[in-house]
């Protein structure tokens, strides 16, 4: 896996598949960029589709400048695993 330029992730995460939800995780400092935030997104239905979609970003903030509107962020909860910071809904 690769990490796209912010052009190319919001044209991704942007794309609606028919019968998927997009779902956008945002980890703090997951094993495979251990100082940075990471956004994946992912495709669900009654299964979980990963994909191959992401960035890599220094701050928060500058993922979260990269998520369209359209998304609904929830909070992390309990069970989630702990380099989980929330997740992004559309």
């Amino acid at each position: 896996m690769s990490n796209i330029t912010d052009r190319e992730f919001q044209e991704k995460i942007s794309e609606h598949i028919a019968d998927y939800a997009n779902v956008i995780t945002v980890y703090e400092k997951p094993k495979d960029y251990p100082d940075k935030y990471v956004a994946r997104l992912f495709l669900v239905n009654s299964k979980v589709k990963p994909t191959k979609i992401f960035i890599v970003k220094d701050t928060l903030k500058e993922i979260r400048n990269q998520i369209p509107a359209a998304y609904i962020r929830m909070n992390r909860s309990a069970e989630d695993d702990p380099v989980i910071y929330e997740t992004y809904l559309w």
